[in-house]
């Protein structure tokens, strides 16, 4: 994990954020441009420790990210893109 911005030891006495939470919001900015499951934040929190945990837990981490509007969820935009291209073919 990198040491930067809010995961940063020693950043802000305030902020008091845990490893697990550090990687999660990491996790996200990786998988900014795409859909990710819960299944897939937990297994790259928990691959990054080497250990498990539980995609109700990072259920629970993202409500209380949304709640401090740290996180603001949208739905992923996808195209068809085989609908599009067959659509213009005619």
């Amino acid at each position: 994990m990198a040491n930067h911005g809010l995961c940063k030891k020693g950043s802000s006495p305030r902020l008091l954020w845990t490893p697990n939470e550090c990687r999660l919001l990491e996790s996200i900015a990786r998988n900014i441009a795409g859909e990710a499951t819960l299944r897939t934040l937990a297994a790259d929190v928990a691959g990054a420790v080497e250990a498990t945990i539980n995609p109700k837990t990072v259920a629970t981490y993202m409500s209380a990210l949304t709640r401090v509007f740290a996180l603001d969820e949208l739905p992923a935009w996808s195209v068809s893109l085989r609908s599009l291209a067959s659509s213009s073919v005619r």
